[in-house]
């Protein structure tokens, strides 16, 4: 139970830092590169406003 109970706060521990790297890193390209996102990805903007994540992992599978 303890060793069962330990390993699924480390799992949430661990998706939670991912995600929260992931915003930061994101964030961080935004910041570094806004003129390129804006030359690469100029219509994403004007089509899809209240989707931002497509402008913020234009990469996606």
């Amino acid at each position: 139970m303890n060793k069962n109970g330990l390993s699924k706060i480390q799992t949430v521990i661990i998706v939670a830092l991912i995600i929260v790297v992931a915003v930061i890193v994101a964030f961080f390209v935004r910041a570094a590169r806004p003129i390129a996102l804006k030359r690469e990805y100029p219509l994403q903007k004007r089509r899809a406003p209240h989707r931002p994540w497509k402008t913020w992992f234009p990469r996606r599978p």
